[in-house]
């Protein structure tokens, strides 16, 4: 099965209940339709509370003892579990309803496979990576507002709360980004921060620094400050409820993504300086 099917399938199951997410899934001739197993992602990435990491970890698909099949029947929907990799004791449960409508093509079938997630045990973990909480300070409290809003499929209200958080911190970003190109000795890089620091407008502002994110934190030579600023600067007036918490949720990649790698970033350069001036002192 294509990945992107399973990519799609684990946003689901990592995303909000009562949220229906549709996806078209072409088949083959001799294939009538597609098996819930057959969605399921082999592995998932999410936080473990006994690693207590700053990354996630990979958590794999349980084989149900009882069956076959990882998956089992309860009414009205089916049921998965994933384990935590690393430590092996930390466990998580899915409950969700897949409904299918196929329309037969030449050569095959199309099916239109919705799936709404119904049910989570234990209760998704609301509260952001440490990394993230330390960056956003007394802001933190909205930011996990928004995580709650978002994890109740309330989407309008998660993007409201998000979009906040971002205009109060990009300052934060712009301080983490500064030390960066401090320690790389990036006169120019510096000059452009402090330039934008200057800006009263935050979306000038986050528009600017995106212009002086390091290589090391573009994924795939794609900028996420560029496409925060996008996200950001959308209007949300005219949006709906479930593109709003689209939004809201990769604002919340992106804030991840970057406050983490950037304090290891800045950590990992700090250290080489210092490794750098002791081999100096030894020569």
């Amino acid at each position: 099965m294509d990945d992107t099917v399973a990519e799609w399938m684990a946003e689901v199951l990592e995303g909000p209940l009562y949220v229906g997410s549709t996806r078209t899934v072409s088949l083959p001739e001799h294939k009538p339709s597609i098996s819930t197993v057959e969605l399921l992602p082999e592995s998932l990435t999410r936080p473990c509370a006994t690693c207590e990491l700053e990354h996630p970890t990979t958590w794999l698909l349980d084989q149900n003892q009882y069956q076959s099949s990882p998956v089992t029947t309860v009414q009205p929907g089916e049921v998965v579990s994933y384990t935590c990799a690393r430590c092996r004791k930390e466990e998580v449960t899915f409950w969700f309803r897949v409904e299918r409508e196929a329309k037969p093509r030449l050569g095959g079938s199309v099916v239109t496979v919705t799936v709404t997630k119904i049910g989570q045990w234990p209760e998704p973990l609301i509260n952001p990576p440490r990394a993230v909480t330390r960056a956003l300070g007394d802001e933190a409290k909205l930011y996990r507002k928004g995580l709650v809003s978002l994890q109740h499929g309330f989407g309008i209200g998660a993007l409201a709360y998000m979009r906040r958080v971002v205009e109060e911190k990009t300052g934060e970003l712009l301080h983490l980004l500064r030390q960066v190109a401090d320690v790389e000795g990036d006169a120019a890089k510096v000059a452009r921060i402090e330039a934008a620091k200057g800006e009263q407008v935050s979306q000038t502002r986050l528009k600017l620094a995106a212009e002086a994110l390091p290589p090391a934190l573009r994924v795939g030579g794609e900028n996420p400050l560029s496409r925060l600023f996008d996200v950001v600067s959308a209007d949300m007036h005219n949006a709906t409820d479930e593109e709003c918490a689209a939004r809201a949720a990769e604002i919340r990649e992106i804030f991840e993504h970057l406050f983490a790698n950037l304090r290891e970033q800045l950590d990992k350069a700090r250290a080489f300086q210092a490794k750098l001036k002791g081999l100096k002192k030894q020569s």
